[in-house]
């Protein structure tokens, strides 16, 4: 359907006291059609005769119980709202509910049919699936081949919503508090592994911030912070005189840091990795200064204590953000006790489950008895030591020795996004699969979503 629904008016005014009015003494006419730039995002165009506040209600024609309700937004004259979170070339309903006044107003029911998937989008498929209950939720993941993608899909896999990005998505991650989508987007022509821009959208597909930063080297995370700024990782080079490890006087090492970035995308502060570490003491360092360390993330706890992961090292940082000092090390060659058992092969994705306890994702990417796996670090700052309280080992046809992550959807239930198995992959503690959802490209993470503000 996509003309105009036309609703009979009247001039009656909308101040009645909890009363019911009628459609046509608030909506002149109601419309909705597929977006022109996206399959799955609904607009629906309101001509209103009286200033009201309106929701939208909106549900799969054959599962009225499942029901999707935009927030409340005031409204008069023409309003155009969006519809998102559709399954492809499917059948929907909807009624718009609206107050004027002390009164309240609610249209007939309309349909719709989402739009079909453009043809480049990337394919998923269920391909394993033991779950005895289904778990609620999505996944975020995103292509970052040209042109990319970031996409969500319900826990079964199928794409619910999408956004193309022609120049390539590097990683995105979503913000619950605003309801938005960070990325690290395009190929760095200056840097491998480096993007050349940041992207900020709503899930209505408002692109709130586009950026060139190219010159800032941004690489592997970015992602909101409670204060509504932006912490984003990147590349520093820096200048060594490298002379005594069979360099020059003047090389450059590519070492790795973070920078803290305001909604506009200004920088408001930034930190290094050579405040802990002296590459002049690194006798590889010669071998090594093209990408020295190689950050993959960054994260915070409630307490606002910032932790990054290095993969080529295989360490856990955790920094203080006020002076930058660095509390720990977790893992080989770091500064904290920890049984050999548990420390890294390869090391990304920290969540902070509550100060000095991080999940992480250790690839194994040594392969033959090393095994891709998460484990719970419980650090103890005073004594320099920790222990993994809890450790979920993938089996082998599943692992990935690079890129990656690991999350909880609940206590009993996790997910795993493995590039190396091209998919995303729910486990219970143990490490039995459950559920597998694959996919034809290889994602750097899949993130698990419980709720989307919209």
């Amino acid at each position: 359907m996509c003309g105009a629904i036309l609703i009979l008016a009247c001039a009656v005014s909308c101040n009645r006291d909890n009363a019911e009015i009628s459609p046509g003494e608030v909506f002149k006419s109601v419309g909705v059609k597929v977006a022109d730039d996206n399959a799955l995002r609904m607009e629906v165009t309101i001509e209103f005769k009286k200033s009201a506040a309106y929701e939208i209600e909106y549900w799969k024609e054959e599962e009225p119980a499942m029901c999707f309700r935009t927030r409340s937004r005031e409204a008069s004259g023409t309003e155009v709202s969006k519809l998102i979170l559709l399954e492809p070339d499917t059948r929907y309903l909807f009624r718009i509910h609206a107050r004027c006044g002390g009164g309240s107003s609610t249209t007939d029911t309309y349909a719709f049919r989402s739009g079909m998937l453009p043809g480049n989008i990337p394919e998923y498929a269920l391909s394993k699936d033991d779950l005895t209950e289904e778990p609620e939720g999505y996944i975020l993941m995103c292509k970052r081949d040209e042109p990319g993608f970031i996409t969500l899909c319900d826990m079964r896999g199928t794409i619910v919503w999408y956004e193309s990005v022609p120049e390539g998505v590097r990683v995105a991650t979503y913000d619950d508090a605003t309801g938005t989508i960070l990325a690290i987007v395009g190929s760095s022509p200056l840097k491998s592994y480096a993007g050349t821009g940041i992207l900020m959208l709503d899930l209505a597909g408002n692109r709130l911030l586009e950026k060139n930063i190219v010159e800032m080297h941004p690489h592997h995370d970015i992602r909101r912070m409670p204060d509504g700024n932006i912490i984003m990782v990147n590349y520093v080079p820096k200048t060594f005189d490298l002379s005594a490890c069979g360099g020059s006087s003047e090389e450059t090492v590519w070492g790795d840091g973070y920078s803290i970035l305001d909604p506009q995308g200004n920088v408001l502060d930034s930190w290094d990795c050579y405040g802990e570490l002296d590459p002049r003491e690194d006798p590889d360092i010669m071998k090594k200064k093209g990408d020295w360390l190689h950050a993959n993330a960054v994260n915070y706890d409630r307490e606002g204590n910032r932790y990054m992961t290095f993969n080529k090292i295989s360490q856990l940082w955790r920094i203080d953000p006020d002076d930058g000092h660095v509390l720990y090390r977790v893992g080989a060659d770091g500064n904290v006790d920890i049984d050999e058992r548990f420390i890294p092969d390869g090391l990304h994705s920290p969540y902070p489950l509550d100060p000095d306890r991080v999940l992480v994702l250790d690839n194994g990417k040594s392969g033959g008895e090393k095994v891709t796996r998460a484990l719970i670090y419980e650090i103890d700052p005073a004594a320099m030591s920790a222990t993994a309280s809890l450790e979920v080992p993938l089996p082998a046809e599943y692992g990935s020795q690079n890129r990656s992550n690991a999350c909880f959807i609940d206590d009993n239930l996790m997910l795993f996004g493995s590039s190396g198995a091209k998919a995303a992959i729910f486990t219970d503690l143990e490490g039995k699969v459950k559920r597998v959802i694959q996919c034809d490209f290889l994602p750097y993470r899949a993130e698990y979503i419980q709720n989307l503000t919209y």
